[in-house]
């Protein structure tokens, strides 16, 4: 591919992410907020969004910036400028890329005028945001923000086409001296089919990489392996919108909307320093160190100890220590590519529920399923263990804490898969 020209960074905004956080950077820390999802499908649902991600975010005091990792609405374009208010409102710059559903429709029920064969676009995104595809340095860090959407009529799929090709080649190659790019899209970088030759240009750049994505209404972290065999650390942020703004309603009127993964609504901050970044996952409307939770699974051929780290990574280490476990210290859990029990809790209640209760209580269902959860660890127990509280030590190479939780129990057992 031709080098021909150097993608210039977008300065200006650069200057913007820097302005009036000059102190946190001059300290060696840069926080950034990445946000996926909110998906506002309706006035109600913008409510919902307003009164918790928007609200909570503009309340931070400690963020530099915000990435929004796309779908921002959920195909309703009327709701594109109201949504922008809310982010307008901010204390700090923010930063989006279109989502699937960030598209204009001009087929079905939304579309305004109805134009058949036309592919979705960015009319409206651009006319309100501008371009989809930007770069900027901020704290010694090249951020990398790209459109990944391809449609082809009403179907989308993940990938670049050839002119992004080049943006991105040209971006890599002539970052000057950062140690890490953030790339940021809207479906996963490890989603994306026919990678080749994006990876091949991810593969010349020295430094390290960092993916982070949204789309998948699940929170999880692992690893992306390029074509060249390096690999580089992937997150996937989940959803603020939750499960599509379904379930059972809080105190605040905010539906419940539980992740098919087992997270709760919510975001990741990352404290990027000079050697290094840590992330961690905050769960909309709740306190800082509601990071996971804790069960007793009785199924028919034993009984369990089972950990739900909501923004924990595949790689990640869980430790215990409870009465009620054998010996006086520390129990590995394992992962073993289970159910999160508040999925299996969530799917048992409504699976109890008659025909006429469900239709009844639509709104209240969560439209979740029988899924594996990429961030719950388990052990086995014995069968007359009685833990009330456990003390939960987890640690990846970028997350770590100490917390101590009430354990819950499922009511019925855990379904067979």
């Amino acid at each position: 591919m031709k080098r021909n020209y150097c993608i210039l960074a977008a300065v200006m905004l650069a200057c913007v992410a820097a302005a009036g956080h000059a102190e946190a950077q001059s300290h060696g820390h840069l926080k950034v907020a990445f946000v996926g999802d909110p998906q506002v499908d309706d006035s109600v649902e913008l409510g919902y969004a307003r009164n918790s991600i928007y609200k909570e975010l503009r309340q931070r005091e400690d963020i530099d910036f915000a990435i929004i990792l796309g779908d921002l609405v959920n195909d309703s374009m009327d709701l594109m400028g109201p949504s922008k208010e809310s982010l307008d409102s901010l204390p700090y710059p923010w930063f989006l890329i279109p989502g699937n559903h960030d598209f204009d429709v001009y087929n079905g029920r939304k579309a305004k005028v109805r134009q058949p064969g036309r592919d979705r676009d960015l009319v409206t995104y651009k006319s309100l945001f501008g371009g989809p595809d930007t770069t900027f340095v901020a704290g010694g860090i090249r951020f990398i923000l790209m459109n990944d959407m391809i449609f082809d009529g009403a179907e989308y799929g993940g990938g670049f086409d050839t002119a992004q090709l080049e943006y991105l080649d040209s971006v890599v190659n002539c970052s000057g001296g950062e140690s890490l790019i953030v790339l940021a899209t809207h479906i996963p970088y490890s989603h994306i089919k026919d990678r080749e030759t994006a990876d091949s240009l991810l593969s010349e750049y020295s430094g390290d990489i960092l993916f982070v994505s949204g789309h998948t209404h699940r929170v999880r972290r692992g690893d992306v392996t390029l074509s060249s065999g390096k690999s580089f650390p992937e997150l996937v942020a989940g959803a603020t919108c939750g499960s599509w703004w379904r379930g059972r309603k809080d105190e605040h009127g905010i539906p419940y909307a539980l992740q098919n993964c087992g997270a709760p609504r919510g975001y990741f901050i990352a404290d990027f320093r000079r050697k290094g970044y840590d992330v961690e996952y905050k769960c909309v409307g709740k306190d800082r160190d509601f990071q996971s939770s804790a069960w007793t699974v009785q199924t028919d051929s034993c009984k369990r100890l089972v950990v739900n780290v909501f923004g924990g990574a595949v790689d990640g280490n869980v430790k215990v220590k409870a009465k009620g476990l054998a010996g006086s210290g520390w129990t590995v859990l394992e992962m073993k590519g289970e159910m999160a029990p508040e999925v299996i809790e969530v799917i048992n209640e409504r699976d109890a529920m008659s025909k006429k209760e469900r239709r009844a209580r639509r709104s209240e269902i969560i439209p979740l399923i029988h899924a594996r959860s990429p961030h719950v660890w388990s052990v086995e127990i014995p069968d007359d263990a009685a833990i009330e509280k456990v003390r939960i030590r987890y640690s990846d190479p970028f997350m770590s804490f100490r917390s101590t939780v009430a354990v819950r129990q499922l009511a019925l057992p855990a379904p067979k898969e």
